[in-house]
């Protein structure tokens, strides 16, 4: 009997996902791929106060600059002239007032893995050109982050390494606000003043919280790897 040679096809995948959860229920604690989690605190008199906490989405360009990343290669199948580059790193934080429902402000209207800025970015600070980037008519509407931790995940047997994204809104940022969206940005550059490029790499809405001159909020963004 003629034995014939047969073509062999090896398929390799390695899937990760990105946690393109929705809802706030708490993540930390669950088994899964690459996830995200926000946590937003009220620092008073001092201490620190959890006041809410959901899952982030990681928006397409996210996931393209990923890909870019890795492979320092640029994407060809362009979505956008703007898409991110090769050479960028999340370093930058954006704040805005279009996260709710249009009913009710304190209702979070879900992010779309399309959403390629904040629906309503706002101004964060009219006149510092040390902390802040992005300068509009009316102020500068980027500010650079507080500090980046990587930590295991204890939760999960280590499994995963975490990288804790930090940034905090002072009593001089974003008054008389009500913040509903928050996003990280990638840029090539993130030197005082900064004019950008900024690409949005993922966004999370929350009920409306009101910024004044005496509520100072701090972010925990979590990035599971």
């Amino acid at each position: 009997m003629e034995l014939k040679e047969k073509d062999v096809v090896v398929v390799i995948k390695d899937e990760i996902s990105f946690g393109d959860a929705l809802n706030s229920e708490p993540m930390r604690n669950k088994e899964s791929g690459l996830k995200g989690h926000v946590q937003i605190y009220e620092i008073l008199d001092g201490e620190k106060k959890l006041i809410y906490e959901k899952d982030n989405l990681v928006v397409y360009l996210g996931r393209e600059y990923v890909a870019s990343r890795i492979f320092n290669k640029v994407n060809t199948n362009l979505v956008s002239p703007n898409d991110p580059a090769p050479d960028e790193f999340i370093c930058w934080f954006g704040l805005g007032s279009g996260g709710t429902t249009l009913v009710d402000p304190f209702d979070p209207a879900p992010p779309s893995s399309t959403n390629t800025d904040l629906n309503t970015p706002i101004m964060i600070n009219v006149i510092d050109d040390i902390n802040c980037g992005d300068l509009r008519e009316d102020g500068y509407y980027k500010h650079n982050l507080y500090d980046v931790i990587f930590e295991p995940d204890v939760n999960n047997a280590s499994k995963y390494l975490i990288a804790q994204v930090q940034f905090q809104i002072e009593s001089g940022d974003a008054n008389s606000s009500l913040i509903s969206e928050a996003g990280l940005f990638t840029s090539s550059d993130s030197s005082s003043g900064s004019a950008g490029p900024f690409h949005l790499f993922a966004r999370v809405t929350f009920p409306s919280i009101y910024k004044s001159e005496d509520r100072i909020l701090f972010f925990v963004w979590y990035l599971y790897c």
